[in-house]
């Protein structure tokens, strides 16, 4: 049922939400999203909201709102293996009595307050259909950045003031960078690539060198990077995890992409001087809780397809599970739970599939020790794994 039983097209009043500028990778070409929005370049204040089939017979579950991550639309969710497999998660979620939606955001890369502007938007159409329930909202990778802003009442950012908690009752957050990443900081084999003339969807991601040299001398990259203008929202996820893990130790420019600094080809101002560029809100995230129930979902299975999956921590191949598994100590956490998939099956295999089932249902909340507990029990299982892909 590789389709949405009925897409629409919602806007964000809000005069800070401007017209986001579009990599010509960025811009959506799925012919579904570009009729929906009327584009394949919508304004930033549009977003489209998809519902998909009913489950059969009255449900008391509470209905769900799934929002994908970056590069992707809500059509990921119903086919997450990109492969014409359609292991779809709402018709999962359907056959076990939840009522699904999704979103797509107007640009896929954009600020994260933005768009949890866009799920506040969401938020209110879908109490129009149930104005007697509350929603459980479940992020996946940059996805869950956004969602968990919508879940935080911190509002510091004038596009987006209100505040609809109490419309949610349960985040589950899944592969989410909750104490950031910095994967594209210590792998720059990629740059070459995204510096290319190639419109591929696929390398639809920012440049972490500032300069290359050409023939006639330096040639400045900043438009293709963090701080430029196409890719705000992946600026706001960067941390540094170097006290943990080491660098791979791959690349020659390895060493300048991550500190700063020049060499013969490339230079770089370096994660921390972008991470305090791009305001990341990840300090925020390391002493700010959800103001509602947490569900927390990690991979530990570095196995990405045809793709340099981080081997340094363990982790899903781009997020470390001590990022995913992260939240503070006051925060309601519900459950926690590590699956040995990579980052994209955390969405389409049947154990991951099972886990937000488990994470959606699961009562109670979890003690700080109980947390801790199970978070050491989960990295260590992760540990073992990445050993074993390490060999």
């Amino acid at each position: 049922m590789m389709q949405w039983k009925k897409t629409k097209l919602i806007e964000v009043h809000n005069p800070y939400i401007l017209q986001r500028p579009f990599h010509p990778r960025t811009a959506y070409r799925r012919a579904e999203v570009v009729k929906a929005f009327g584009t394949g370049t919508p304004h930033s204040r549009k977003v489209l909201l998809h519902h998909y089939f009913p489950p059969e017979g009255e449900t008391e579950a509470a209905p769900v709102l799934l929002v994908p991550g970056a590069n992707k639309d809500a059509f990921f969710f119903l086919d997450p293996d990109e492969d014409g497999r359609n292991r779809s998660l709402p018709e999962f979620l359907r056959r076990s009595g939840r009522q699904v939606y999704a979103l797509t955001f107007a640009h896929n890369q954009d600020d994260n307050w933005w768009c949890c502007a866009a799920i506040n938007e969401v938020l209110k159409v879908l109490t129009e259909e149930h104005p007697d329930r509350r929603f459980d909202v479940l992020g996946h990778s940059k996805g869950g950045v956004s969602v968990r802003l919508a879940a935080t009442d911190w509002r510091p950012d004038p596009s987006c003031r209100e505040y609809l908690g109490h419309r949610i009752r349960r985040i589950v957050l899944v592969g989410a960078p909750n104490l950031g990443v910095d994967y594209f900081f210590r792998y720059p084999a990629l740059n070459p690539h995204l510096l290319g003339t190639s419109d591929e969807p696929s390398l639809n991601w920012p440049v972490s060198w500032s300069h290359v040299r050409a023939d006639k001398g330096w040639v400045n990259m900043t438009e293709l990077g963090y701080t430029g203008p196409c890719y705000p929202g992946q600026g706001q996820m960067l941390w540094s995890f170097l006290e943990d893990y080491p660098l791979p130790g791959l690349h020659p420019e390895e060493r300048v992409t991550y500190f700063g600094g020049e060499s013969d080809s490339v230079r770089a101002i370096g994660l921390r001087r972008t991470t305090k560029e791009c305001g990341s809100l990840i300090p925020e995230f390391l002493k700010r809780p959800p103001n509602v129930s947490v569900a927390l979902i990690g991979g530990s299975s570095p196995t990405i397809p045809l793709f340099a999956n981080d081997l340094t921590g363990p982790g899903d191949g781009i997020v470390y599970l001590k990022s995913a598994l992260h939240c503070p100590d006051t925060a309601k956490v519900t459950s926690l739970d590590a699956v040995p998939v990579h980052h994209k099956a955390l969405i389409a295999e049947p154990e991951a599939q099972g886990a937000i089932l488990q994470a959606l249902e699961a009562t109670g909340v979890l003690s700080p020790e109980e947390v801790r507990r199970r978070r050491k029990r989960l990295m260590t299982q992760g540990e073992e794994i990445r050993l074993r892909h390490s060999r």
